[in-house]
């Protein structure tokens, strides 16, 4: 590449970072309680059995166990920094890491086009986020796959078409590392590697024992799923078959997302026409986009049996249209693309029947660029209210549990936000959070008990040493903290 175009590149990936970390500019703690529940598990990592303590318990609840490869990369970034106060640049780093990544393999998948490669990080900057389809304004084991997936379908594909050995256990490898850190992003792949698979199927009879490898992965798979869970193995097949299963109202919140939440109509449009330009103009060409061709279709047809069934299968509807928005920016710089090249001829075999200056013609092109970037990021930030974003805690909070982090480790009441945020901050216990610990229905109850009584028997049920409130309360406990909000203490 040219140095030009490598500054462009550069100034491409910084820019997606500046977007993924826009909404931080004025909040600076993490803002997903997913992400608060990612800090706390690594942090329980430096007490192993704690650790393990929590999974055997919750893991009906969550799958924070078959996560744990995340858990012990924040585990190890622990060492170096403090998570709560470092999360918040996170999301824009990896962002930017996936950027570099993307235009990687489109820049190599396309024959070494610059322009396609520059269009699809432009693409990728302007996926959306929200709190229901998570998404790059996270730091979450979703986001942190983004590369790898990436990664580990181009070496496949590149392994597959180049008889290669070498990339293809490269991506075996990478697939590898995904199962313990979210192992989803791996089994959404699986109807997709399979139909591409038996395309190929030559050089996979061929080179069978590198074929044999692959049985690893789910081996493994099912073997890590088994030594976490701890499942009988008796029950193992049945418990597999319930977990890869994703009902509706797997998540917190299940609203009927629609594709243009993650994705721009623009940028939809364009995608399609980057479809339409490989097979209609490039079909002799199609060979190598074939595994990309299979991956929106795959998911689509994936988030359409949910919509139908109310079942999503491998991997949850919401991380399903996720996946599948993933797939787009590739077809969306192929359609600019692609735009751009069937206008060249038509005005070469059209009426014009002429070139057009060069400077005329780059014109054209930038300025058709420069419209197609205005629109898909004008609905970047405009985001559904029951899925944007909140504050799990605010800088009166942070204040107040930095107190009591330096008191005797005790069970604490706070509100459900606040208590979400409590162990990464204090290494307290709280009664209750928002998801994946305590018992939130007893915080609830205390926060709407009418009587000092009722609340009093809540805390002594649960051992309570502190009450955080962001008001005054008037119950017979002693005032420890009074700045902006307060701590009672209400038993030794």
């Amino acid at each position: 590449m040219k140095l030009w175009q490598k500054i462009a590149v550069a100034v491409a990936i910084l820019t997606v970072g500046v977007l993924v970390y826009s909404p931080h500019f004025s909040y600076h703690f993490p803002f997903h309680v997913d992400e608060w529940h990612h800090i706390s598990e690594a942090i329980r990592l430096g007490s192993y059995g704690e650790y393990f303590d929590v999974l055997r318990t919750e893991w009906q609840q969550r799958f924070g166990g078959m996560e744990m490869g995340f858990h012990f990369s924040l585990f190890v970034l622990s060492f170096f920094t403090d998570l709560v106060l470092s999360y918040q640049y996170l999301p824009a780093l990896w962002a930017m890491l996936s950027a570099a990544i993307i235009f990687y393999t489109t820049y190599k998948k396309t024959g070494n086009n610059f322009l396609i490669g520059l269009l699809a990080v432009i693409f990728f900057g302007s996926i959306k986020s929200n709190v229901n389809l998570t998404g790059l304004w996270f730091f979450t084991p979703l986001t942190f796959a983004i590369p790898l997936i990436f990664l580990y379908l181009y070496l496949f594909t590149e392994g597959v078409e180049q008889n290669n050995q070498k990339f293809v256990l490269l991506s075996l490898a990478l697939m590898l590392a995904l199962v313990p850190t979210h192992s989803i992003s791996v089994l959404f792949a699986i109807p997709m590697l399979l139909m591409y698979s038996l395309i190929n199927i030559k050089f996979f009879i061929r080179e069978y024992k590198l074929t044999l490898l692959f049985l690893t992965v789910p081996i493994i798979g099912v073997l890590f799923y088994k030594a976490v869970i701890q499942v009988p193995w008796s029950e193992m097949l049945r418990h597999l078959f319930d977990q890869l299963q994703f009902n509706f109202g797997w998540g917190v919140l299940e609203i009927p997302n629609k594709f243009t939440d993650a994705y721009s109509p623009v940028a939809l449009t364009l995608a399609a026409l980057g479809v339409l330009y490989i097979l209609i103009w490039h079909p002799k060409s199609i060979r190598p986009y074939l595994l990309y061709l299979l991956w929106p279709i795959t998911t689509a047809v994936s988030v359409f049996i949910f919509r139908l069934t109310g079942v999503a299968y491998l991997s949850p509807a919401q991380r399903t249209l996720y996946y599948f928005t993933l797939s787009l920016p590739f077809f969306s710089a192929l359609g600019v693309y692609g735009l751009l090249d069937l206008g060249r001829r038509y005005l070469l075999t059209g009426p014009f029947n002429q070139r057009l200056p060069k400077i005329v013609e780059s014109l054209c092109a930038g300025l058709i660029i420069a419209i197609a970037v205005v629109l898909i990021f004008i609905p970047y930030y405009q985001i559904p209210k029951q899925v944007d974003l909140y504050r799990v805690i605010d800088d009166g909070d942070y204040q107040a549990l930095l107190w009591l982090k330096d008191q005797p480790q005790s069970t604490v009441m706070a509100t459900p936000f606040v208590s979400t945020a409590l162990y990464p901050i204090t290494g307290h216990t709280p009664v209750g959070t928002v998801a994946f610990y305590g018992n939130r229905d007893d915080v609830i109850a205390f926060l709407a008990s009418p009587t000092c009584q009722q609340r009093a028997e809540i805390l002594q049920k649960h051992h309570v040493t502190y009450v955080v409130s962001p008001v005054t309360l008037s119950c017979d406990w002693s005032l420890v903290y009074e700045k902006e909000k307060f701590i009672y203490q209400a038993g030794r």
